[in-house]
């Protein structure tokens, strides 16, 4: 996928129009069932191939502190290696999503929000880190899978006061 049509997709989902494509829970239930709560599961885990079937293989992954984009395989062995250099140091750790925008039509959709990781390294309290992530889903083989990962702690700047702006995700 070049820029320019990354740019043409991002620019399209985000215009499709929020009352009719907010307004459909359908789609919404299905992603939540097919990214969000597998994506939470597989994260505290620590299955990153699990992890990575979430994920489109055109994914584009932007990690927007460090200023890099990575895509497809870089994106699954920097997730592997996460992952193991986690497990190794025996660290436990959760993640949950607040949403502040949620755009879904036919077979492409557009959602953003904050998300907040806790992590328990042993020997340590509990600690919580804050940022935001906006994700374009596109649906492929009749499945959601996620097709551009970005988020940003601010470099830090992000509190529990930034989370709680979202909607969390609902319990089922």
């Amino acid at each position: 996928m070049t820029l320019r049509s990354f740019s043409l997709l991002v620019l399209f989902v985000c215009s499709v129009g929020k009352v009719a494509a907010q307004g459909n829970s359908n789609l919404q239930d299905e992603i939540n069932q097919q990214i969000w709560r597998p994506f939470m599961a597989t994260y505290a885990s620590l299955d990153g191939a699990a992890f990575m079937q979430l994920h489109s293989p055109d994914v584009i992954r932007v990690l927007r502190d460090q200023q890099k984009i990575i895509g497809g395989r870089d994106y699954w062995d920097d997730t592997m290696e996460t992952n193991q250099r986690t497990r190794s140091r025996n660290i436990q750790r959760s993640i949950v999503f607040s949403f502040t925008e949620r755009i879904a039509q036919g077979e492409l959709a557009y959602e953003s929000g904050y998300y907040r990781v806790d992590m328990k390294i042993p020997g340590q309290e509990l600690r919580s880190y804050y940022g935001h992530f906006q994700v374009v889903l596109r649906k492929e083989n009749g499945r959601w899978r996620i097709l551009v990962d970005s988020d940003t702690s601010e470099n830090g700047a992000l509190t529990a006061d930034d989370f709680a702006k979202g909607t969390p995700l609902a319990k089922d």
